[in-house]
């Protein structure tokens, strides 16, 4: 799910279209993703910070949830990347999870 909805635009593995190399179209989507790499950036994942890392974790699961990611200008033009319902439950909880694990693996070696 990552791979298909969200590097596009929060990776460095962007598969830019053809008409990203298209003024000026291109200038709008060269912003539109370096906003959301700075945002949120697999390929610099995960971060140091843990509370961060967990912090990132819950955010996606909520922007997904929200119905706010994938955008819906991005769908327009890659529907394969669109979230069935069920789809985005299994992400936001998978999300959830995995800020729980850290959340726990942080208070963990605090407390030793």
């Amino acid at each position: 799910m990552l791979r298909n909805s969200c590097y596009d635009c929060h990776s460095d593995e962007t598969k830019w279209p053809w008409y990203s190399h298209v003024a000026p179209m291109s200038w709008w989507l060269v912003d539109h993703v370096e906003s959301g790499r700075k945002h949120l950036n697999f390929s610099q994942w995960p971060h140091g910070d843990p509370r961060k890392t967990a912090r990132r974790w819950r955010n996606m699961g909520e922007a997904v949830a929200d119905g706010e990611m994938p955008m819906p200008s991005y769908l327009k033009g890659h529907p394969e990347a669109r979230l069935t319902a069920e789809q985005r439950d299994e992400f936001v909880k998978w999300c959830d999870e995995q800020a729980e694990r850290i959340r726990n693996s942080t208070t963990n070696e605090t407390t030793q």
